[in-house]
C-alpha cells in the first residue's frame, strides 16, 4: 500500500524533529510523516553528559513521544530513493510514500579519520547513534580509565569537562583525561585567544592534560589500544581513545535525487527551497551563507537547524521572512568547568582571515548592583564593529549562566544590524539590583562606548 502525506520529513534530528512538530502545530489538518532510522535518537548537544553521566542513556533522547502526541506519524526506516517527478520516496523496508512537500533533514556524517591503529578495540569515533553512544558510555564508565580525546572543538572540551567530573552529574567514577589538539588552543575556532585560554585553564585545573599543536602519529596495542604516539615524540597511555570527528553534510540521498549540491551542502534559497520547488532542506545537510559576506560558511549548530526547519515549514504554506535577514549568524554557548562562555558572529581571527577591518570594544561588569549582593558574577564582554559602526561579533565569559543570554542579546543586535550608537543610546533594558548589572555599568553599553571612542580618535 502506498502512503500519502501533505508533508514528508526525512530525518529525526534537530531539523527533522522541529520540521515535523512545527508542521502539526501550525497546520493541524496536515498529514505529516517523519521517517527516522531509529526510535532512540540521543540529543546530540547533550552527548558529553550522556556518555559520562550517571543517569540512564534513555534520559538523553529526542522526545519523539511529543511529536506523536501532536499527531505526527513516525516511521522507523530509511529513505533510500526519491522520485522527484512522481513525488514518491522509497524506503529500505519497502515502503512507498507519496508527498505533496518534502523536507530533507539528513544531517551530517563523520569524516574519515586516518591514523594507524584506529581499528584497535577501545578506539571510538564519536557518533550520534544510540548504539555508538551506549558502547562508548560503557567503555568510559569505570574507575581509573585513561581516556585520550582527539579533537579541538566544543564537543571535545565539553566531553573532557564531563569525563573529569561534574558534581552530581558525571563524578561517580574517577577518570584520567588527555586532549590531543592540532590547534594552538582548543576552542580557537569559536573564540579568540583570551577566551579560549579560560576553557583550557578550567580543564587543566580539573586534571586534564592538553597537548596543543599536536597530532596523533599512530595508536599502539595488541588487539586493544594501549598507548597513543604523538608527532612530538611523546607517548600517552590509554585504555580508551575517542576521536571527535569533523562532520560533513550528509547529501548522498539528495544527490541521488538530482538536487543541486555545492561543496558544503544542498543548495537552498532564502526560504530553504531546493532546486525542486516542492522539496525543502534544513540543518547540517544544507549550505550556509555568511550574514556579512554571503560566502559559504561551515556552521553546524542545532539552533540554526531548528530555525531553518521552521522557515521551511512556513514557506511551504506561503509564509516568508524578510530576505534581508537570511544570512547565518553562528551563535555558540558552552560551559567548561565553572566558566560559561559564548560567541556570536565574527571573532577577531575570522575577521582577519576575511580581510575585514574592525574595531574592538571591551568591558567588564558584575551582574548585581552593588556588586557584593548574592549571586554576583563578573562578566567580560568583547565586541567587534566595522569601521562604519555596524556590530558584527561579540564574545562573553563569566562564572554564571547569565553569560548565555548576553551572547543571545549580541546575536539579536547583529541580526538587527545595530550600530555602535544604537547600543550606546538606544539599548532599552530592564534592571534590578538582585538580578542585573547597574544601568550605568552594562557591559554591552560600556564595550560599545570604548569602541566608539576608538572610532572617533
Amino acid at each position: 500500500m502506498v502512503r500519502r502525506y501533505d508533508i514528508l520529513v526525512i530525518g529525526g534530528g534537530a531539523a527533522g524533529f522541529t520540521a515535523a512538530i512545527t508542521a502539526k502545530i501550525l497546520y493541524r489538518d496536515s498529514k505529516v510523516l517523519m521517517v527516522t532510522k531509529t526510535d532512540k535518537s540521543p540529543i546530540v548537544c547533550a552527548l558529553p553528559y550522556a556518555i559520562a553521566g550517571n543517569r540512564p542513556l534513555d534520559d538523553y533522547l529526542m522526545p519523539y513521544s511529543y511529536a506523536s502526541s501532536l499527531g505526527v506519524e513516525i516511521l522507523v526506516d530509511e529513505v533510500v530513493d526519491i522520485d522527484t517527478e512522481e513525488r514518491v520516496a522509497r524506503t529500505r523496508g519497502g515502503e512507498e510514500i507519496r508527498f505533496d512537500n518534502l523536507v530533507i533533514a539528513t544531517g551530517s556524517r563523520p569524516e574519515a579519520y586516518m591514523a594507524e591503529g584506529v581499528d584497535l578495540k577501545g578506539v571510538y569515533v564519536l557518533g550520534k547513534e544510540y548504539r555508538e553512544v551506549a558502547e562508548l558510555r560503557e567503555a568510559v564508565n569505570r574507575d581509573g580509565v585513561r581516556v585520550v580525546l582527539v579533537g579541538s572543538g566544543l564537543t571535545t572540551a565539553e566531553l573532557a569537562d564531563a569525563l573529569s567530573g561534574i558534581p552530581g552529574l558525571t563524578d561517580h567514577v574517577k577518570r584520567y583525561v588527555t586532549i590531543v589538539s592540532r590547534r594552538k588552543y582548543i576552542l580557537s575556532r569559536y573564540f579568540d585567544e583570551e577566551f579560549a585560554e579560560l576553557a583550557e585553564r578550567e580543564l587543566e585545573a580539573k586534571g586534564v592534560t592538553i597537548y596543543s599543536n599536536t597530532r596523533v602519529k599512530r595508536i599502539h596495542g595488541h588487539g586493544r589500544v594501549e598507548e597513543v604516539e604523538l608527532d612530538n615524540g611523546e607517548v600517552v597511555k590509554a585504555d580508551v581513545v575517542v576521536i571527535v570527528p569533523t562532520w560533513v553534510p550528509n547529501t548522498e540521498l539528495a544527490s541521488r535525487a538530482g538536487l543541486e549540491i555545492r561543496g558544503r551542502g544542498i543548495v537552498v534559497n532564502d526560504y530553504m527551497r531546493t532546486s525542486k520547488p516542492y522539496i525543502y532542506a534544513a540543518g547540517d545537510c544544507v549550505e550556509k551563507r555568511d550574514f556579512l559576506t554571503s560566502d559559504q560558511r561551515d556552521i553546524k549548530l542545532a539552533t540554526l537547524a531548528c530555525e531553518e526547519a521552521r522557515r521551511a515549514i512556513s514557506a511551504i504554506k506561503g509564509v516568508t521572512l524578510s530576505a534581508g535577514r537570511m544570512g547565518r549568524i553562528p551563535v555558540t554557548v558552552t560551559r567548561v568547568g565553572g566558566v560559561v562562555m559564548g560567541a556570536a558572529g565574527y571573532i577577531e581571527s575570522h575577521a582577519l582571515n576575511e580581510g575585514i577591518s574592525y574595531i574592538v570594544g571591551k568591558a567588564r561588569a558584575v551582574n548585581r548592583h552593588p556588586a557584593w549582593l548574592p549571586g554576583g558574577c563578573e562578566i567580560q564582554v568583547k565586541l567587534l564593529f566595522l569601521e562604519d559602526g555596524r556590530l558584527i561579533g561579540g564574545q562573553a565569559a563569566g562564572r554564571c549562566n547569565e553569560v548565555a543570554e548576553i551572547v543571545n542579546s549580541i546575536a539579536l543586535a547583529i541580526q538587527g544590524s545595530l550600530r555602535v550608537e544604537d547600543l550606546i543610546i538606544g539599548l532599552q533594558h530592564g534592571s534590578h539590583p538582585l538580578l542585573t548589572y547597574s544601568p550605568v555599568m552594562h557591559p554591552l553599553i560600556n564595550a560599545a562606548v570604548e569602541a566608539y571612542l576608538k572610532m572617533k580618535n
